[in-house]
């Protein structure tokens, strides 16, 4: 099996695009990782030893969360793990290390485990946590967090992260490289963008509504996802799909509903149509993104 319990540490996948910038709470970046706090701006870079690695830059003197979050912490109660990761920053600066178990209920065990001194060079940095045992529930929404970033002034310096893995035992060995098709399908589990042009048939159950035949994801889910409706390229109005009539051409003002869908597809349904036959089959075309993240 595979020893990495970080998804895309390598950080080659970058579903929502390569840069991210602003100050929301929760915001994801490269697949699997996000920030939740401060203003920081999210960047994909290169490295000829290091391969692909993330620039993390603050913009305010309000403390930074650079975090991944691994489900089902269950497994690891009682456990010992090792993170390693290779770090350098634009100024030198101290880095905080922070280990999370949420459970059920909302219930936080918080650790903070190490402080590392970053210079203008890469360095690798470890530290061995031995998880928080203790007669918990977990949920669906409980997770295991690794904080690489936790609670840092880091205002103006940019922050360089490269091959971060955690696995079980007191060792860290080296790290360990998967196929990008592999680390795609292992992020596609939480979260999932098609952003292709599709064209799907629709079929037409009455005069006013077009249920679209289902669109099957490229793996199950982690649990029943968020869909939000993204505009093709030929709409103007974003979250609208387009249907295509026969006699007048594409019709672009309709928003699809996703309230049929399960961890494994979507079928989306359009509500209050005008001009459709029942009994009869449409072409529709929209994109959308699918969210199942801890």
């Amino acid at each position: 099996g595979r020893k990495n319990l970080i998804i895309n540490g390598g950080f080659d996948v970058w579903q929502r695009g390569t840069t991210s910038s602003g100050g929301v709470a929760g915001t994801f970046t490269a697949d699997r990782w996000a920030h939740w706090a401060g203003d920081l701006a999210v960047s994909k870079q290169f490295d000829t030893t290091y391969g692909n690695f993330v620039r993390v830059r603050g913009n305010t003197t309000s403390p930074a969360y650079f975090t991944h979050r691994v489900e089902l912490p269950e497994l690891y109660q009682n456990k010992t793990i090792t993170l390693s990761f290779f770090a350098k920053a634009s100024t030198n600066i101290a880095v905080n290390q922070k280990v999370r178990v949420a459970h059920a209920g909302g219930d936080y065990d918080r650790d903070t485990v190490a402080s590392f001194a970053l210079t203008t060079s890469w360095q690798k940095f470890s530290y061995t946590i031995d998880v928080n045992g203790g007669a918990y529930s977990y949920n669906s929404s409980s997770y295991l967090e690794f904080q690489v970033i936790s609670n840092v002034n880091m205002n103006a310096v940019d922050i360089d992260i490269a091959q971060v893995q955690a696995e079980l035992g007191s060792v860290a060995t080296d790290f360990e490289h998967r196929s990008y098709g592999e680390e795609l399908a292992l992020c596609q589990r939480y979260y999932y963008s098609e952003d292709f042009t599709p064209y799907n048939v629709g079929f037409a159950f009455n005069t006013t509504q077009i249920t679209v035949n289902a669109i099957k994801f490229p793996v199950a889910m982690r649990v029943v996802p968020t869909i939000t409706a993204i505009k093709p390229s030929h709409i103007s109005t974003q979250g609208n799909w387009g249907i295509y009539y026969a006699t007048n051409g594409w019709s672009t003002g309709y928003t699809p509903n996703f309230d049929s869908r399960t961890t494994q597809y979507i079928a989306p349904q359009f509500s209050g149509v005008g001009g459709v036959t029942n009994g009869s089959s449409y072409i529709c075309n929209g994109w959308f993104s699918a969210d199942a993240e801890i």
